[in-house]
């Protein structure tokens, strides 16, 4: 008698039961197939409604796609462990750890490499209310920077000079220049203006590494 001993599907043998079996093993051979079928599929309990189209497109799948799924909800599938990211968000999600070396800072873009820090005033200290006002000290004017003028020193008693340098007894006190007067120290100039209000907006993230 050819009754082959199976549990699931691929113990069957496709050449059983042979010709010359006796009408008498058929129970035996039908009562295999079930067997073999409920060891096989012991969790379909309704209909099967897949084509064999769809069934197919799992071929070739090596472990558990929920979890697949569930990785690439987290971006573990497709990005690296150390793949570093910005988040806007409170806290890193599943699957990553949030870096804290980095601080108040701006996010600036190159067209080189990246992940280099630098500059060392903080970001909310560069951003804050300035004031304009100081002074500009240690300023001496040279003969140069001064507009042209003379200094009047007193009056004569009444005479002048022509143009042909003759004195001219007119009766009226004349102007008479001296040399020049004065020195090279230094001065200071104040200024004050409106204070100008660099508290620009910002929203804060998170950068964190894949796990």
């Amino acid at each position: 008698m050819a009754l082959e001993a199976g549990t699931y599907i691929d113990d069957l043998v496709a050449t059983n039961p042979l010709s010359t079996d006796p009408r008498s093993d058929g129970d035996d051979h039908i009562r295999l197939l079930k067997a073999v079928l409920k060891a096989t599929f012991p969790n379909i309990t309704g209909a099967v409604t897949p084509t064999q189209d769809e069934l197919n497109y799992v071929d070739g799948v090596t472990s558990n796609i929920q979890t697949q799924l569930n990785a690439l909800s987290t971006g573990k599938a497709s990005m690296p462990a150390g793949t570093v990211c910005c988040f806007y968000q409170a806290t890193a999600p599943t699957g990553w750890t949030q870096i804290t070396t980095q601080n108040n800072k701006a996010l600036r873009v190159v067209s080189g490499a990246g992940g280099v820090a630098g500059g060392s005033v903080a970001f909310t200290t560069a951003f804050a209310s300035k004031a304009v006002s100081g002074t500009v000290g240690d300023t001496a004017l040279t003969i140069a920077q001064m507009p042209a003028h003379t200094h009047i020193s007193g009056k004569t008693g009444g005479a002048s000079v022509d143009a042909g340098v003759n004195p001219i007894n007119t009766g009226y006190p004349t102007d008479i220049a001296s040399g020049s007067a004065g020195s090279g120290a230094t001065h200071t100039h104040t200024f004050i203006g409106t204070a100008i209000n660099l508290a620009v907006q910002y929203i804060d993230i998170i950068i964190a590494s894949r796990n």
